[in-house]
């Protein structure tokens, strides 16, 4: 079967990675400027990977529908940050895996357990599809390649072919230790299996400390240091990303991506905007965020909130925190018995 070229606008057009590419940005941008938006950042992005991935797996089985510069975009859309477990594993190797000086261990907004497993899982599903790509998928009829460049181009820091000998062992063997350290985690997280005994003594030595330390309310030094270096690294990581995916639609001459013109590019391009639009509000605005927070607090609680005078706000508005009974707006009260307190 020849090897055309052609290009998939419906799987990767320009609206699509230009989506991912914000998402990814704006994840890091959040952890710093808007905190609190960075949960709705990190399940739309793994919304957006495990909805182009279910796309990949279900074209790769139903035929020759896709070729293999097509699951090589595509995978590496997918696949995006997690491209930054390279440096994170590298680190912890040099640190001996100390936690005091993993930047994991120090998150600006900690991940909930549940969404780590499901975080874990995917990293599982995706890293084991690319198994099969490199050690034989890209070469089968759905995915084709013949050696010498003609089955498509990718990136390694310079254009080599995608079945290139070097360049599928080095993917191979980062698939591998992926799969191994995901395995290990996924495992320890279960309770299927456990660390050393002397890695268990060091960990229940780190979170004494690190309860010690806020029991007297003091900081770790080097917390905040890790955490920047941990982002400019992320962000490294996704540029390079972006220069792979944008080099390797190039390389391979592959036309009908570069247009916004279709609801599959129009969509996913909004929503992230919105997003990122959202992430930059909040740090321009951040007051506001405060107010809706403290709103839905008190309601909660069982009082009632009234906005402040602002920007959109009706004139004659005060903040007013009331209990439930009794309600005291400017000089109009409405009874009922209990308590007010007007702020």
């Amino acid at each position: 079967m020849p090897c055309a070229q052609q290009a998939q606008p419906a799987l990767y057009g320009l609206g699509i990675r230009t989506a991912f590419y914000l998402l990814w940005y704006g994840t890091i941008l959040a952890s710093w400027a808007a905190p609190a938006e960075l949960p709705l950042l990190r399940l739309a992005t793994s919304l957006f990977i495990g909805g182009e991935f279910l796309s990949l797996v279900i074209l790769a089985s139903d035929g020759d529908r896709i070729t293999a510069v097509d699951a090589y975009v595509m995978l590496v859309l997918t696949y995006g940050t997690y491209f930054a477990l390279v440096p994170r594993y590298l680190w912890g190797a040099l640190t001996g895996w100390n936690p005091f000086w993993d930047p994991g261990r120090w998150p600006r907004v900690p991940m909930t357990g549940v969404f780590v497993v499901v975080e874990m899982l995917g990293v599982a599903a995706v890293t084991s599809f690319l198994m099969w790509f490199w050690t034989g998928g890209r070469s089968a009829d759905v995915l084709c390649g013949d050696g010498d460049g003609n089955g498509g181009w990718g990136f390694f820091f310079a254009q080599v072919p995608i079945d290139a000998g070097l360049f599928v062992a080095v993917n191979i063997v980062f698939v591998v230790v992926v799969l191994v350290g995901v395995a290990v985690g996924l495992g320890m997280r279960l309770g299927v299996c456990w660390p050393p005994r002397w890695v268990r003594r060091r960990e229940r030595r780190f979170e004494r400390e690190v309860w010690r330390a806020e029991e007297r309310g003091e900081e770790y030094a080097w917390r905040r240091t890790l955490q920047f270096w941990a982002s400019v690294v992320e962000t490294s990581v996704v540029s390079v990303v972006v220069v792979a995916v944008e080099l390797t639609v190039q390389w391979n001459g592959l036309v009908g991506v570069g247009d916004v013109d279709t609801a599959a590019q129009t969509i996913p391009l909004v929503v992230a905007a919105g997003l990122l639009a959202r992430v930059v509000y909040a740090w321009f605005f951040p007051g506001h965020d405060r107010k809706v927070r403290k709103a839905l607090s008190a309601r909660r609680k069982g009082l009632v909130v009234r906005p402040e005078k602002g920007f959109g706000m009706p004139p004659g508005m005060d903040r007013v925190y009331v209990r439930q009974e009794r309600v005291y707006v400017a000089s109009e009260t409405v009874e009922g018995g209990g308590e007010a307190a007007a702020a």
